[in-house]
């Protein structure tokens, strides 16, 4: 792609920021205003040909609930991302980078989740978001990276230990009674709130030297970690922290999945609106039903 061709830098961060495309998909929302000028100083070297969309590293974090079931709208949370990279291509960029992971081992013990069941969900899970992936944007299903973490990771232990100080500090009254109110609806434990918040700050990559996925993130200058309003406590921890390191991690909000997606909900607005955004992204309902994994 010539200089002369490039898009404008507020046409790149609008496509980083799934603006523009159908309302049922974005636009994402910063978490914490104060990191947006990183991404339009990137966006700003874009557009003069000085930098490249594969300078950044999407990601999505993914829980588990205590029930065997897999949603039929759990691929709905990487729609907002899929189409940025799409988006990118289209335009004759070389794609940001996706990595969607789960820390199932950590999150089985948090939760208090049945660990032969957490492993069983796990696999269908990430069974099924490939399938999503290779069915649905099969133009840049080499750009998207899946780790399931189903092993005990001592190094991630000890650093999720080591951090539950450090954001005891940085968490307001506000973030700790969200976060407490996020532990009553979705655990099956009481007192994991700061090391469930602690481990979001690791996986989030707010500690580069401790990263669980460092080599994901490779040359990537900024992580964009998106997720619903849930995360929004999480993602304030996470830039904190993220400031004090000098690490460039920009959180972004969607309106999807606010109740998450992993989820068995049945019905309901917040449910419809998943379902929407699939649609809108060439997944109605006749298409997830024939790729989602019933069964191995």
């Amino acid at each position: 792609m010539s200089i002369s061709t490039l898009p404008s830098a507020n046409q790149i961060l609008s496509i980083f920021r799934s603006k523009g495309v159908d309302s049922r998909i974005g636009p994402l929302k910063h978490a914490d205003t104060s990191q947006s000028s990183l991404l339009q100083s990137l966006a700003r070297e874009i557009s003069q040909g000085r930098a490249q969309c594969n300078e950044v590293l999407f990601t999505t974090g993914l829980g588990l609930s205590d029930s065997r079931e897999v949603p039929l709208r759990l691929p709905a949370i990487l729609v907002p991302a899929l189409c940025a990279m799409e988006r990118q291509k289209e335009l004759g960029f070389d794609p940001s980078r996706y990595l969607v992971y789960q820390a199932t081992d950590f999150i089985a013990d948090a939760n208090g989740i049945d660990h032969s069941q957490a492993l069983e969900v796990s696999k269908r899970m990430e069974h099924y978001l490939r399938r999503y992936v290779k069915e649905v944007h099969p133009s840049i299903k080499d750009r998207v990276e899946f780790r399931f973490e189903r092993d005990k990771d001592p190094q991630a232990t000890e650093a999720i230990e080591q951090l539950i100080g450090e954001i005891s500090d940085e968490a307001s009254i506000a973030i700790f009674d969200r976060l407490t109110a996020n532990e009553s609806v979705h655990s099956n434990r009481n007192g994991q709130a700061m090391r469930y918040g602690a481990a979001n700050v690791l996986y989030n990559g707010a500690d580069p030297e401790r990263y669980p996925f460092a080599e994901s993130k490779a040359d990537a200058r900024i992580i964009i970690p998106i997720g619903g309003r849930a995360e929004k406590p999480f993602f304030a921890l996470t830039t904190a922290v993220a400031k004090k390191r000098g690490v460039d991690i920009v959180p972004m909000v969607t309106q999807i999945g606010s109740k998450p997606t992993y989820h068995p909900v049945s019905d309901g607005r917040a449910v419809q609106q998943d379902f929407d955004a699939l649609e809108a992204d060439g997944a109605p309902k006749d298409v997830l039903q024939r790729i989602s994994p019933v069964v191995l």
